[in-house]
Parts: structure tokens; sequence; C-alpha cells
């Protein structure tokens, strides 16, 4: 796992949020692609499900998952001459079986995602973000629940379609501490945009206004409290292959719907005595749907 994490971290590296479903159109010419929001959806909602899959050394479980997106506001140069964001985030994975390794029934992460984005140049933006929330197994209410990961990241406008982000997100508490923040976006013409980023990265064409076709690829690793004896903690963590297209069905409300792979799949359980164990789980094939547009 660690030969692939280093293949991705040199060749495609995060899209933030929903960003496969749309194509950025600067506000103004000193707009950033990456840290701007442009065109980006006001929500966006999904339910996906992963078949049984077998867990090694025990049994198999599928999954379903829940999330969506709320951007609530805007405020420009609220802060410092900079602009503040306010977004709520949630996520719920399902486990239908234990697989008979006391799987828990459910995790979810529920957390606001605040933003401040300063203007340093005509071409370097500058952003820091904090996640304050919950991230648990809701088992119980206590300190062991509550995380902030952060992050700050710095990006430059290298042409008027080309653009670069550097950064980190750190994640006190989590089995991973530091998730790197650094790639490209490449506006390639008014109808295809290329996001090589980690953990998120997607190719998007527009086929008319009303719909696009997308590919990408995401890595995902989340950590999440447990009320569970000696075991304190669960990290999910995979990588996943997708494709889909997103279509207008009304004004301003958009569907999606796609398919891929999940592989490199990976349950971790920390105790509390600072001990991971971690077990493979088998690759699979996973959907996805939803709805996303403005509010």
């Amino acid at each position: 796992m660690k030969s692939l994490i280093a293949f991705f971290l040199v060749v495609a590296l995060p899209v933030a949020g929903f960003g496969e479903f749309s194509l950025w159109n600067a506000k103004d010419p000193n707009s950033n692609p990456i840290l701007d929001r442009g065109l980006i959806p006001d929500y966006s909602y999904y339910v996906g499900f992963i078949p049984d899959s077998n867990i090694e050394g025990f049994d198999s479980t599928s999954v379903i998952e829940i999330g969506g997106n709320w951007e609530l506001d805007t405020y420009e140069e609220a802060a410092f001459k900079g602009d503040v964001d306010i977004n709520i985030d949630f996520d719920i994975t399902s486990f239908l079986d234990d697989g008979n390794l006391d799987l828990p029934n459910q995790v979810t992460d529920l957390y606001f995602d605040l933003g401040w984005t300063y203007r340093c140049t005509d071409v370097d933006t500058f952003q820091a973000r904090v996640m304050p929330g919950i991230y648990s197994d809701l088992a119980t209410f206590d300190s062991n629940i509550f995380y902030i990961p952060f992050s700050a990241m710095i990006a430059r406008n290298f042409t008027k379609s080309l653009s670069g982000i550097i950064g980190a997100q750190v994640r006190a508490g989590f089995d991973q501490l530091l998730m790197p923040i650094v790639g490209v976006d490449w506006q390639i013409n008014n109808d295809c945009r290329l996001n090589a980023r980690l953990p998120h990265s997607s190719l998007i064409y527009r086929f008319n206004e009303f719909g696009s076709f997308y590919l990408g690829f995401k890595w995902q690793n989340m950590s999440y409290g447990l009320d569970d004896g000696a075991r304190d903690q669960i990290t999910l963590n995979d990588f996943r292959f997708y494709g889909g297209a997103s279509f207008q069905i009304s004004d301003g409300l958009y569907a999606f719907v796609e398919t891929g792979k999940v592989f490199n799949r990976e349950i971790s359980f920390g105790d509390t005595q600072g001990n991971t164990v971690d077990y493979d789980v088998e690759n699979a094939l996973t959907m996805r749907f939803g709805l996303h547009g403005p509010f």
C-alpha cells in the first residue's frame, strides 16, 4: 500500500467536495480555480453501495454510504481582508454485517467546514480551513467523538488555464496525522477540465450545457472514535477509481450516477494503549447516485 500511496503523491494529486460536477468559470481575473468556489454546487447529496466483501481472516460485509454537503455562505473580506466561507458536511458509512469482527453498525462524520481565503498577490492565494465536528460511531457522547482537523495551503495561477496548489491537512488524533495537499488544475478548453490532485482527482467533459461525463480517483482515509471497550478508534482506508455522468433534471437541479472499483481497502482498530491492528478487505465494485445544485 505504501508504494501505491507514493505513486499517487507523484502523479495525481486534492479536489474538495463535489468539484467533478462543474467547470470553473472565473469571477474575476485574479480568482483561483482551486480555492475559489466558482461553479461548485451549493449542495450535494449522495447514496452509495459496496457489495459483500470478505475481510481477511473473518467473514464478509457490505456497505451503504450516505452523505451530503451544504455551502451556506461566503462573506467577502470579512476577516483581515480575507473571504470567509461556511459549509456543513456529513458522511455516514453503515456496515450491513459485522463480519465476525464486531464492526460498529455505522460510523459518522458531521462537521463544519470553515475557510479563510486571502489573495496575497494577483497570482497567489492563501487558504486556511478548520473542520470541527463529530467523527464517531455515535455509540456514546463524550470527548472521544470530537476532532478538529485543519489545513493550510497556497495556490498559484501559472496561466489563465493552469493553477497549482501545495499544503497539508493536520488531523490530530487520527490514525494518519498528515494528508498532503499538492497538485494542479488545468482548464483544457471550455468543455474539459483536469484536476490532478490528491486525495481526489477528476477529469470532466461537458458534452452540452445540460450534462457532463467524468472520471475520477479518490483516496479515502478517515478515523472515528469508538465506544468499544479497549478499542477506541476505527480507521477506514481505501482507493477508488470511478466514472459517471451528471445531467440536468430541472432548472438548477442535477442528478448524477457513477460506478467504479474500490481497492486496497483496510480497516484498522486502535486501542487505548496506542496499538493498531489492520485488516485487509476484498476489492469490490461500487455504485453511487445523488443530486446537486443551488439552494
